[in-house]
């Protein structure tokens, strides 16, 4: 269990090193783009996976540095936290109702619902603030709402709203 913790960034490193091969064997589906140009449509994201090699990389030296300089640990690191398992659950299974629900109830109902309830999973009991949290959230999903439509150009799901 000690040596799990201790080394806990260096297996989350690995991971993204793995999924950073799977990225990295994914630019090589597509082999031409639609116009001709100097660098592919592989080079962006060729440039995105070096980086994250890098990173990878950097959190796996770093956390290995760590572990070797800490000989004892301190008892209390150990202990693991229930109320953040509990938030870690939560957000993943907030973040499959939300996915689920998109598309019936709309971008703006439900990135303002899982914005609201997100925020009150991760807010510390005594900054609580529900109200808060939900005019920040529709105010942030109507600002994210009008950028995609009117300047990527993406198409929202408009479910009950229409729009």
């Amino acid at each position: 269990m000690l040596t799990l913790r201790r080394y806990a960034d260096t297996m989350i490193g690995v991971v993204f090193l793995v999924i950073a091969w799977f990225y990295y064997k994914g630019t090589f589906i597509e082999k031409k783009g639609f116009m001709e140009a100097e660098y592919g449509p592989e080079f962006l994201p060729r440039i995105y996976v070096s980086l994250f090699v890098v990173l990878s990389l950097c959190l796996i030296i770093s956390n290995v540095r760590k572990a070797r300089r800490e000989k004892v640990v301190d008892q209390e690191k150990l202990i693991i936290n229930k109320n953040a398992i509990l938030r870690t659950v939560g957000t993943i299974l907030l973040l499959a109702l939300y996915i689920s629900i998109l598309k019936n109830i709309g971008f703006l109902i439900a990135s303002a619902l899982y914005m609201t309830a997100q925020l009150c999973i991760i807010a510390p009991r005594n900054k609580m603030k529900p109200v808060r949290f939900a005019l920040f959230s529709i105010f942030v999903s109507v600002i994210l709402s009008y950028i995609f439509v009117n300047f990527f150009y993406v198409k929202l799901p408009a479910g009950l709203l229409g729009f």
